[in-house]
């Protein structure tokens, strides 16, 4: 098969590029075009939806997955706590605010 591939995607691939099947790198083209289409102006946004995008394309992560990594952040989120780290190191580090700590604790 062969594919269109932009050199800026290329380049921000990198190495990871060659990690990657033919089928893998054409689903992160459109990734990459509809990041760039929805969050014009916000490069900080778009590198973070850019890592998003390769991580969830790379080890198929779809919604269900995805959701339940989210209930084991939930855990450790409490788990830590419980063991006396600060809601806001744990927010931090957790990449939530520090009210969905807060929240997942029942406070």
């Amino acid at each position: 098969m062969t594919i269109t591939r932009n050199p800026d995607v290329m380049a921000w691939l990198g190495d990871a590029a060659d990690d990657m099947t033919d089928e893998q790198i054409v689903e992160f083209h459109k990734a990459w075009d509809e990041i760039f289409e929805l969050f014009t102006d916000d490069e900080d946004e778009q590198n973070e939806l850019l890592t998003s995008a390769h991580l969830a394309i790379t080890h198929g992560i779809d919604l269900e997955s995805a959701r339940l990594g989210r209930e084991a952040l939930r855990w450790l989120v409490v788990e830590a706590v419980q063991r006396g780290m600060s809601e806001v190191e744990a927010a931090q580090r957790a990449g939530v605010d520090r009210s969905t700590v807060r929240r997942w604790l029942g406070k």
